[in-house]
């Protein structure tokens, strides 16, 4: 335990200290990974990263003066073998210099230690409580915390960490799925989670402990909906679908906070979005010209909406699901100028056009492609019905009050034999 002085006050500081009798205890993971490194191994590594994370989530974790915030939104991490294959090749050339592996996070520390297993933990407790020497915000990524900040990075869901005896001394390189740039904070801060409906980065995400614990790691080379369109998969689809008809859900019960300390009102007769292969295969025409932020000419989509979207790094399907929750931002920020009517006024409402298409009320399905272009993907989104015609209705607004969305099949009035998704309010289209 040691003392520092913070302005008038005096901070009483404890060193973070994992057990490694009680990391070994927390789980008898077998792992599957073949670059010759133990289980045992493994699960040291990956239990400090999920300690040191649960810390930090509750505001337990040690800063220069007191504790780092809470995290809001804050994930577990899990074990990668690819992660684990790609850290040992760098291990292996035994240099102390950082690789270029693209798209990573990558910490090195080199010591000497007893075992490999007693590297990895060693070099783990000592990153972890840089931020008591050198003080740490997580909005801002600072140099002299280095390996830190790509530990704590709340992009980051997957690790994978080797450790190389290079003369006498085990180099130890761990590698990260997503990196941690210097323009970015590291996590958000607030309140961890205490529901799983707290954890809202993720669909399906639940919550333990103060963090946030994502569903299995997807496999995006099933591709059995749309076969004939082999550059979307199955995983990308079904995250469309889920953000869509989860926003929705949303924002028709009248509660989702909107630009100028307002709130979207209530709706009803918003359908429940259904996925089309037929509008895919045309949205992925356009995508593979590269053509963001041009949208397609209206003629060739046959009266479809278009949402578009320009993202770098990760998967397709990992893209597709972020775009829809940057489209339904725009309730926020810039927001919708009219929300008691819920007509939408252009030239006006321009800013908001994509969160308006995404919960326009008689959309029923979509069909999304995506393109890489260098580094950045190119994601087109189209919808029908289209929505944004100026001076309608977003969605219906009902006359009375009550709760938003549907409780019955009579709740259900834009063709007569819709039906009640009861669970979300959201309307089956027949």
């Amino acid at each position: 335990m040691s003392s520092l002085h913070c302005g008038n006050k005096i901070w009483v500081l404890i060193v973070i200290v994992l057990s490694i009798n009680c990391l070994l205890s927390v789980s008898a993971a077998t792992f599957g990974c073949t670059t010759g490194q133990s289980d045992d191994y493994r699960n040291v590594a990956l239990q400090i990263n999920r300690q040191y994370r649960t810390l930090l989530a509750q505001g337990k974790a040690p800063n220069k003066c007191g504790q780092l915030p809470t995290a809001k939104n804050y994930y577990e991490i899990n074990w990668d073998c690819g992660l684990e294959t790609s850290a040992k090749v760098q291990a292996d050339n035994c240099a102390m210099a950082y690789s270029s592996t693209p798209g990573v996070g990558e910490i090195l520390f080199m010591a000497s230690a007893a075992s490999a297993k007693d590297a990895v933990k060693n070099g783990y407790m000592k990153l972890v409580n840089t931020p008591v020497t050198n003080g740490a915000d997580p909005d801002t990524y600072s140099n002299p915390n280095n390996d830190w900040n790509r530990i704590v990075n709340y992009r980051a869901l997957y690790v994978g960490c080797a450790s190389t005896l290079c003369s006498g001394m085990y180099k130890t390189v761990c590698h990260y799925d997503k990196p941690a740039y210097s323009n970015q904070n590291l996590y958000e801060r607030g309140d961890n989670c205490v529901t799983d409906a707290d954890c809202t980065t993720i669909i399906e995400s639940t919550c333990k402990n103060g963090l946030c614990i994502a569903p299995p790691k997807p496999d995006e080379t099933i591709n059995t909906q749309c076969p004939l369109n082999p550059s979307m998969n199955d995983y990308a689809r079904d995250q469309l679908v889920k953000w869509h008809n989860y926003y929705r859900a949303l924002v028709i019960k009248g509660n989702e906070p909107a630009a100028g300390g307002r709130k979207a009102p209530k709706g009803k007769n918003m359908y429940k979005i259904k996925y089309s292969c037929t509008i895919e295969q045309n949205a992925q025409n356009y995508a593979n010209n590269c053509p963001y932020p041009t949208h397609s000419a209206p003629g060739t989509r046959t009266g479809w909406g278009e949402n578009m979207a320009y993202m770098s790094g990760g998967t397709i399907g990992e893209n597709m699901g972020k775009s829809v929750g940057l489209y339904y931002s725009e309730l926020l920020t810039p927001g919708m100028a009219d929300l008691v009517t819920n007509v939408v006024s252009f030239p006006g409402d321009m800013g908001a056009g994509h969160y308006t298409q995404v919960v326009w009320g008689k959309t029923y399905e979509i069909g999304c492609g995506g393109k890489l272009c260098g580094t950045y993907w190119h994601l087109v989104c189209q919808y029908n019905v289209a929505g944004n015609y100026n001076g309608t209705t977003v969605y219906e607004v009902p006359i009375t009050g009550g709760n938003g969305g549907c409780t019955t099949d009579a709740d259900c009035t834009t063709q007569a034999a819709d039906t009640c998704s009861v669970s979300d309010g959201l309307c089956n289209r027949a």
